[in-house]
């Protein structure tokens, strides 16, 4: 850990009342979404330091000198379950249907970025200590090499606890001294700012998002929201990161399983899976499977044959050679 994020945790763990060093407004997220869909931030698989431009329907596309494509790929069994072991060779990647030559690769050996965000609005109010205690869970499951963030919607604010750092024994000590806020659901903005404040940066690595909640955002309740889902689905699809969804079950009579799916559309659009909950016990085997699943993420890069960057739709497919294993990641990219 460097000097600047240990002087950053000490000051943060002596906050008291403040809490979170950094705090941000809901009202951000749309702004981040809107640069991100047109291309002025960079989305998945743009190499870094190059810029992509907009297209005029407002999607992401790629200029023409950016060559590198990144793709996370999330590889599972024939009976569903994610499969440690495959070597990134063992991976065919096709564009258009043209094969593509795998310029670089990364195994499950290759460091995480993990960034936690708890939902600590007035709904989830009487599950705070299964809360804690699920994000005590997933910074145990995290290898020395991973770095872990937690963060929090908290008091009608996004709220940064810790940023990405290794100091397990920190990291606790921060998520044991969250205090019982409520406030509004702004929840997929605080998804937004969540990946903007500590994944953007990072296209390139392997990122994830695991959102702790009940999966009811302000628009679900018919109160202005500060990002539609509509908005975040389609950015999504296009950040560089997993979302992780872990659902504790609501038993909303009216929206509990509309939060439901519109939280398992978010999960799969990112190539990620939403996890279900009914109580604080259920909690203890969803770390392994989250742990498993990461572990069955392969990175892979490549530089497109095609190189008429004409603003279209390109088609990604991704096949193993090994019979049996099931692939999961993103369907395509727009190219200028």
């Amino acid at each position: 850990m460097t000097k600047g994020v240990k002087a950053w945790l000490a000051a943060s763990a002596c906050l008291g009342a403040l809490w979170a060093a950094t705090v941000r407004s809901p009202s951000e997220a749309a702004a981040v979404l809107d640069a991100l869909l047109r291309g002025v931030a960079e989305p998945a698989g743009v190499a870094a330091g190059r810029k992509p431009s907009a297209s005029p329907e407002g999607l992401p596309t790629f200029v023409s000198d950016v060559r590198m494509v990144t793709l996370s790929v999330s590889v599972y069994d024939r009976n569903g379950r994610p499969a440690t072991g495959v070597k990134p060779d063992q991976f065919q990647v096709y564009e258009d249907g043209v094969q593509q030559r795998v310029s670089s690769a990364g195994s499950e050996e290759t460091p995480f970025n993990l960034v936690l965000l708890l939902d600590l609005s007035g709904s989830t109010l009487r599950d705070r200590a299964a809360m804690r205690e699920a994000a005590r869970g997933f910074v145990g499951i995290a290898r020395p090499q991973d770095r872990v963030a937690v963060c929090a919607l908290a008091s009608d604010e996004f709220r940064v606890i810790s940023p990405l750092a290794s100091d397990r024994e920190t990291l606790l000590r921060l998520i044991d001294g969250i205090p019982d806020l409520a406030g509004s659901t702004p929840l997929y903005a605080a998804m937004a700012l969540a990946w903007d404040q500590e994944l953007s940066g990072r296209p390139q690595e392997r990122n994830a998002l695991v959102v702790i909640s009940d999966g009811i955002d302000d628009s679900l309740e018919q109160r202005p929201a500060a990002v539609s889902f509509s908005l975040l689905r389609r950015a999504a699809a296009v950040m560089p990161a997993l979302i992780y969804p872990i659902l504790l079950d609501s038993r909303h009579m009216l929206y509990g399983e509309r939060a439901m799916r519109q939280m398992r559309q978010l999960a799969e659009a990112s190539g990620g899976r939403l996890f279900s909950t009914r109580s604080a016990k259920d909690l203890a085997p969803v770390y392994a499977e989250v742990a498993d699943e990461l572990r069955s993420v392969c990175t892979l890069a490549y530089y497109p044959k095609n190189q008429d960057f004409n603003g279209r739709w390109r088609r990604i497919q991704v096949r193993a050679s090994t019979p049996g294993l099931r692939l999961r990641t993103r369907a395509g990219y727009y190219a200028r």
